[in-house]
C-alpha cells in the first residue's frame, strides 16, 4: 500500500504502526485519503535508504523517528537536510548550510551533556533510556547519558528546566534543540522528542504486558475510547507528523450533502412556489442527479418542501430538512447543517 501512497510515513516498527493508526482515527486525520501510509521500516538505520528509494520513485516520504535516531549521531540529519529548502531555512537563521547548523547544535549538546550530567542527573535518570542502559544493546553509557538528558530536556516544561542546576544553559540547549528539530520537521523528519513511542503512552489501563507489541495494543485501544483532546495533548509530538504527512482537509460529509441538495430541491421548491405540490419530487430529483437522488426523500408537508436523509451510511445532524416557498434555500439548508 506504501508503494501507491504520495507521501508514506516512515517508522520505526509495528508499535509505531498500532499507535500511530489509532490516533489519525481518533482525531480523523485521513490519511490514506491525503496519500499517505504508515510504513514500519524496522530500525532507525533503514530510514536513509528507505527514504531514499522513495524519493526516486518520485514519491515524498515522512519519517517519524525516536529520538536516539538524533541522539546518537547526525546521519539521519544530515541525510535529511541535504537539500536546497534546508539550506535556504539555516540561511535565515545566519547559518552556512543546514548540515552545519545541525552540527554546531548538537555538539553543543554532547559537550553539555558529557560535562554536566551532574546537573541533570535526577532528572534523567528516571527516564526508559537511562533505566534501560544495561541491556547489551544499551551498553553505552555516554549514548545513554545523551538520549535520557535530550528527552528529560522535553519533557520538562521550561520553567522546570531553568530551576535546576545550571538551568539556564540547559534552557538554551533545549532552545537550539528545537530550532533544529523545526527544521528536521519541515523536511519531514519527526523525531519523538520524549524518546520512542512507549513514553507518550497514557491510555494504557494494563500493567505488566508481555511485549511492546501486547502494551501498544492495548494503548491503542485506550487511544480509542479516550477524549480527543486529551490524546491530540498527550500526543503531540505524533500528532503534528500526521498532520504533515496528510495534506487532506477533513472530509466533512454535510458539505458534500449541501451541494447535492442544491441541485435537486431547487427544482422541487420552485414546484411548490408554483402550486404544483402533485407532482412527484422524487421523480423529478432522480431525472436530475439518479445516482444521489436516492440518498433523499422529498415530501410537500403543511405546504413546505420537506427533506429527509434515507442513507444509512451516512451520519449527519439536521434532518428531516424543511423549506417554505418564500425562504432562501442555501440560508435554510446550511443552517439545517450547521454549515457556517
Amino acid at each position: 500500500m506504501a508503494l501507491f501512497a504520495s507521501s508514506p510515513l516512515l517508522v520505526e516498527g509495528p508499535s509505531d504502526v498500532f499507535v500511530g493508526s489509532s490516533v489519525a482515527r481518533k482525531l480523523d486525520l485521513q490519511l490514506e485519503s491525503g496519500g499517505s501510509q504508515i510504513l514500519p521500516v524496522i530500525g532507525k538505520r533503514q530510514f536513509a535508504i528507505v527514504r531514499k528509494l522513495f524519493c526516486l520513485m518520485g514519491k515524498s516520504p515522512v519519517i517519524l523517528a525516536d529520538a536516539d535516531a538524533l541522539t546518537d549521531d547526525l546521519d539521519l540529519a544530515h541525510f535529511v537536510l541535504n537539500s536546497q529548502s534546508a539550506n535556504i531555512a539555516a540561511a535565515e537563521l545566519g547559518a552556512p548550510s543546514a548540515n552545519v547548523l545541525a552540527s554546531d547544535i548538537y555538539n553543543v549538546f554532547c559537550q553539555m551533556t558529557d560535562t554536566n550530567w551532574s546537573s541533570i542527573e535526577a532528572e534523567a535518570s528516571k527516564h526508559p533510556y537511562w533505566i534501560e542502559r544495561d541491556q547489551p544493546q544499551n551498553k553505552d553509557q555516554q549514548k545513554a547519558k545523551r538520549r535520557s538528558t535530550f528527552s528529560t530536556l522535553f519533557i520538562l516544561s521550561d520553567e522546570a528546566v531553568r530551576s535546576m542546576e545550571t538551568g539556564v544553559k540547559w534552557l538554551s540547549i533545549k532552545q537550539r534543540l528545537t530550532t533544529l528539530l523545526k527544521l528536521l520537521e519541515a523536511q519531514g523528519c519527526f523525531v519523538l522528542r520524549k524518546g520512542a513511542i512507549e513514553s507518550y503512552f497514557a491510555f494504557n489501563a494494563e500493567e505488566g504486558a508481555a511485549s511492546k507489541l501486547e502494551a501498544a495494543a492495548v494503548e491503542a485501544a485506550g487511544i480509542n475510547n479516550a477524549d480527543s483532546e486529551q490524546v491530540r495533548g498527550a500526543y503531540e509530538d505524533v500528532v503534528r507528523c500526521l498532520e504533515f504527512a496528510s495534506a487532506a482537509e477533513k472530509i466533512v460529509e454535510a458539505e458534500v450533502l449541501q451541494e447535492v441538495l442544491l441541485a435537486i430541491c431547487a427544482p422541487a421548491l420552485a414546484k411548490i412556489r408554483a402550486g404544483q405540490v402533485s407532482t412527484n419530487l422524487n421523480a423529478m430529483a432522480r431525472s436530475i442527479t439518479p445516482e444521489l437522488a436516492g440518498l433523499f426523500d422529498l415530501q410537500v408537508v403543511d405546504g413546505k418542501l420537506q427533506i429527509s436523509l434515507t442513507s444509512k451510511v451516512l451520519d449527519v445532524a439536521g434532518f428531516p430538512i424543511a423549506v417554505a416557498g418564500s425562504d432562501d434555500l442555501l440560508t435554510v439548508v446550511a443552517a439545517a447543517l450547521d454549515l457556517r
